[in-house]
Order: structure tokens, then sequence, then C-alpha cells
């Protein structure tokens, strides 16, 4: 690496919002991992959620987060784990926690044909749970009525890096986005990119 990558890089950093030091990051990859973080999960107030996937739609990475750590659950190895299904369906009827996506009811449905999260199927839909906050949906609905347009049209450009440059200042950087999932072990990069994708969430809620 040179001076000259070095120094680019720091620039991208300083221009997107980045996840603080002090929130903690955390792989899941087996059943046992699985029960201590929706342990964690089930006592907190507020979780971010997100999922990772290939070109094809198959979702590879499921992260969820809370405002002190985030978890990354690796579904290559735990793909046929029923536990992991049950536990984010019993994280999701939840009316304690209240769980906050960007447009996920795609990656609800991406999870769903997953086997080992089949339990998911005994919801009709996402939108209707009632602890199921979607930000890009709540902020368009926001947006509609402010700009007087329809919702429709008040969603269009509203991606998530758009939402965080507007409430906190930056945006996050989506140049992650289309890396290989597939890795493994995940780069430093994709693991910070996942990670912040579920934790901000919080921070903008």
């Amino acid at each position: 690496e040179t001076e000259a990558h070095r120094t680019a890089a720091a620039a991208r950093r300083s221009a997107h919002f980045q996840l603080p030091d002090s929130v903690k990051i955390v792989n899941v990859t087996t059943e046992a991992e699985v029960e201590l973080a929706f342990a964690k999960l089930r006592s907190a107030e507020v979780v971010g959620f997100d999922t990772e996937s290939m070109r094809s739609g198959r979702v590879i990475l499921l992260q969820i987060a809370t405002p002190v750590e985030i978890f990354l659950i690796d579904l290559v190895p735990l793909k046929h784990c029923d536990r992991l299904g049950e536990d984010m369906l019993g994280l999701l009827m939840d009316s304690r926690v209240t769980t906050l996506s960007f447009a996920g009811f795609g990656d609800f449905s991406g999870l769903a044909r997953i086997p080992g999260f089949s339990a998911l199927k005994n919801i009709s839909s996402v939108s209707k749970l009632a602890s199921w906050v979607d930000l890009q949906d709540l902020f368009a609905t926001f947006r509609a009525k402010q700009l007087g347009v329809s919702k429709k049209k008040a969603v269009q450009g509203l991606g998530l890096a758009t939402l965080a440059e507007e409430v906190l200042g930056q945006p996050v950087d989506k140049e992650m986005q289309a890396s290989d999932w597939l890795r493994r072990p995940l780069t430093s990069a994709q693991a910070q990119y996942a990670a912040l994708d579920a934790w901000v969430l919080i921070k903008i809620y």
C-alpha cells in the first residue's frame, strides 16, 4: 500500500460517517453464539437490522445492532440453523424491542427463503408488526407530507447514504456494498461496512 493510497483512504473515511471505536463488532458463526447474541438483543430497547447479499439475491450475512454492540451473523455455516430463525421470529414478535430497518422488506423476504428461517413464513407481513419501523418508509411519509407530493415520489432518491447525510451531517460509505460477501474471513472494511449499516439506523432514529 502506497502513501498515496493511505492518504486517499484517510480522506474517504473523513468524508463519511464512521462507526465509533467504542461499539463492539461480534462475529456469530455457531448455534451457541446465536443463543448468546439473541439473549443480548432481547434485552435491548431498539435494534438495527440489515443483511448483505450476493448479486443473485442470496442472503449471506445478517447484521443486528444494539447501541453498543453489532452482531454479524454468518449465514454460510448457519443457513440450516432452525434456532436462528426461531430466535429471529421471537425478536420480531417482541413488542418491547423496536426493530429498525431501511427498505427492509426485501431483506426480510430474502431471509425467509433460507432453510433455517422457515419460521419467518408465519408472519404474513412484516409491515404489520407493531415493533417494526422502516426508516425509509417513515422518512418518505414525512417528506411526502412536508413537500405535498405522493409517497412514491418522496421515496425517490431516498437512500441510506442520503438520509445519513441529512440527519447526521455525513453520508455512510457504500463502497463495500457490491463486494464479495462469500469471502471468509471478511475483510476489516467489509465488517465495518456491514456493522455500520445496521448500527447507523439506531443513530438516525
